[in-house]
């Protein structure tokens, strides 16, 4: 993969118009404006000037707070995911440094890197060990040369997280060998089964970053709004020294609505929460029901499940027949990495259940 092809998105750009249902997106069914529960008018006397520095101070706040150890001083906004990807890769990142990269992922997490000139390891959980995180194959992709490790729990498009035992080997690892650790966690929060973490590893490692973003864990993704959190000020300074160079600043529209979002943090995280989980049971029952053709390790967190065709047709063919005989749109695995016998199923959208019906159709009529 390169630069010059972002592949999920132009999948999307291609057959979207197609579908009636987005049965393969990640991001959870998205709010409506009213929904954000804010009035603008309390807001009239803000100019709509720059805003400079780390962002808007009410929502920097706000964000510190969905952390133990941080303040808004080691908040900074970013116009979207996107940007706090590769800003903070091309930031801290040179060429011929040695990076860790969690896989499959997002393509940016890798791609930018490359793009660099780094030297990619991949870290690969296995479907044959249910997608686990392993500590022994973690550490044997680390080396005296890595600079940098990229992870992404809860993990799109497995839908696989961390314990608080397993959060803690991976800061011993880092710090043992004063590594930077770059961790997306856009799905923070998004639970689908309990006993795994919702810690930030900017709370448990003084050389981390996390990315954070309102287009998943808070349902907003027409915001475009983002954020990095770090304790080490040094990398801070480097990022938004970078940052001048892509944005300069961050909408004070979306950091006023962002800010608004976050005073019901907790209802919107427990929405997402249950459409994911009430669609994870539905779509256990069907793979039960279709066994013969599907396998798949149930999702822990985020809002997708990664299932594996048990036959021997490839993804896209699956997906694109799907598409034309239902309207239903599913994301085939080889747009997300080198594997072509995966499908990425969403689990956030609240017209899941009659997706899944035509689905089930199509399997009968086959």
């Amino acid at each position: 993969m390169d630069m010059s092809k972002f592949l999920v998105d132009e999948y999307f750009e291609r057959y979207e118009k197609q579908a009636k249902f987005m049965m393969g997106s990640s991001d959870p069914e998205s709010l409506f404006l009213k929904e954000a529960v804010f009035d603008f008018s309390k807001y009239k006397d803000i100019q709509l000037g720059y805003s400079l520095e780390n962002g808007y101070f009410p929502l920097l706040k706000k964000i510190s707070l969905l952390y133990t150890s941080l303040n808004e001083k080691n908040i900074a906004t970013m116009n979207g995911g996107e940007e706090t990807i590769y800003t903070t890769m091309r930031a801290l990142l040179d060429s011929d440094d040695e990076i860790v990269v969690h896989q499959p992922s997002f393509q940016s997490l890798s791609v930018i890197a490359r793009e660099i000139g780094c030297k990619i390891v991949e870290f690969s959980p296995t479907f044959e060990d249910k997608w686990k995180f392993d500590i022994n194959l973690f550490e044997s992709k680390v080396t005296e040369n890595t600079k940098a490790i990229i992870l992404n729990y809860p993990h799109n498009p497995t839908g696989a997280c961390l314990t608080d035992s397993e959060m803690k080997e991976i800061v011993q690892v880092c710090r043992s060998k004063n590594i930077i650790l770059i961790s997306d966690e856009v799905y923070r929060f998004l639970s689908i089964k309990d006993g795994y973490s919702t810690k930030s590893f900017a709370d448990l490692y003084e050389n981390a970053i996390a990315l954070g973003s309102f287009s998943k864990t808070f349902a907003s993704p027409a915001l475009r709004l983002g954020w990095i959190a770090t304790k080490n000020t040094k990398l801070m300074k480097k990022i938004l020294a970078y940052r001048h160079f892509t944005s300069t600043c961050i909408n004070i529209l979306s950091q006023i609505a962002g800010s608004e979002i976050l005073d019901n943090a907790e209802k919107i995280i427990q929405r997402n929460n249950s459409i994911a989980k009430q669609n994870a049971i539905l779509l256990d029952e069907f793979i039960k029901r279709h066994k013969n053709l599907f396998e798949y390790v149930p999702p822990k967190g985020a809002t997708t499940a990664y299932v594996k065709l048990s036959d021997q047709r490839n993804s896209m063919d699956f997906c694109m027949e799907l598409l034309k005989e239902t309207g239903v749109l599913i994301v085939p695995s080889v747009v997300l990495e080198k594997k072509d016998n995966f499908l990425r199923i969403g689990l956030g959208r609240k017209n899941f259940a009659e997706a899944l019906t035509r689905v089930e159709k199509f399997l009968e009529a086959r």
